[in-house]
């Protein structure tokens, strides 16, 4: 994150051409991995399946591929126009919205141990959030009071 951040600011990249860049270092990557592990399991025809895979699985790879597209073009943008520590903060309160969901859904029971870390989680962000308005007000007051008395 802070990484990107950087290279966002010196303006080298956009956060679309970082996403293709990493997207490809990580099929370069990937693949080898995947080709033998493929051998090792079941052969050569396992291999020919990884590489020409049924329609309904060829399906649900581009809808998973357009899926985690999407989630990084977001993420990518997201922190592009805040900083590191807001952009971590904030993907803390997304997990804590989809183990919310998740529990809500499934109708799983959640022990005394993971409420209050979730309980934790949401006090958290709400002091970041409460602290980064202060701030903002307090740099607001500055730069109004600095213009009053300097005219």
């Amino acid at each position: 994150n802070i990484y990107s951040k950087l290279l966002f600011g010196q303006k080298r990249i956009d956060p679309f051409s970082l996403q293709i860049y990493l997207s490809a270092i990580s099929l370069l990557m990937m693949v080898p991995c995947k080709v033998t592990m493929s051998l090792s399991v079941g052969g050569v025809s396992n291999v020919q399946q990884m590489f020409f895979p049924s329609r309904s699985t060829s399906l649900m790879l581009l809808l998973c591929g357009f899926i985690n597209f999407i989630s990084s073009q977001f993420a990518f943008n997201t922190l592009h126009m805040i900083s590191p520590v807001s952009y971590s903060v904030s993907n803390t309160f997304k997990r804590i919205a989809i183990t919310v969901t998740a529990v809500t859904m499934f109708g799983e029971r959640l022990s005394i141990l993971n409420g209050l870390g979730i309980a934790t989680s949401i006090v958290g962000v709400f002091f970041y959030e409460r602290a980064v308005r202060s701030y903002k007000q307090a740099k607001l007051y500055e730069t109004g009071h600095e213009a009053k008395t300097t005219v």
